[in-house]
């Protein structure tokens, strides 16, 4: 079982055995018992399952729980957004939303820099905040690399 995507009110869980009608009817009739569960997407054809739930600060544990006991195995988190299960070395690195803030505005800051650089004629000046752009653009795309390359 691969935990996809696991926000507040949301959860979306992969698993080849959801494709089968018989397992996807227990995993679906299990979660059902839950009253905060207020709607369960179920994609057979790759084998998803899309749970919104009402947000309160247990309700997400149990159904993972409960999902982990219907589908053993060992579960795998990934970052938000993600859609598969990633390689060690591939992983995705877990950004707070003050440093990715950070990261974008350093990204306009240094871009504007750099550009306001060239419209004067100073090259060092655009070069170099042109290549502190390009460090910040690197930091914003390594969290994005497993969109980038699927």
């Amino acid at each position: 079982m691969v935990i996809s995507c696991n926000f507040a009110g949301r959860l979306r869980v992969r698993d080849n055995r959801l494709k089968i009608s018989q397992k996807n009817e227990e995993v679906q009739r299990s979660l059902a018992a839950f009253g905060e569960i207020y709607e369960m997407k179920l994609n057979t054809e790759v084998g998803s399952l899309l749970v919104l739930y009402k947000p309160s600060l247990w309700v997400g544990d149990k159904i993972t729980a409960s999902l982990e006991r219907l589908l053993p195995s060992k579960s795998v988190k990934l970052c938000p957004g993600h859609a598969g299960a990633l390689p060690e070395w591939f992983s995705c690195p877990s950004l707070g939303l003050d440093q990715r803030k950070l990261i974008k505005g350093g990204m306009i800051a240094s871009l504007l820099s750099s550009l306001f650089g060239a419209v004067l004629g100073k090259e060092k000046l655009h070069v170099t905040f042109g290549l502190v752009f390009l460090g910040f653009l690197t930091a914003h795309l390594s969290s994005k690399r497993r969109l980038l390359f699927s």
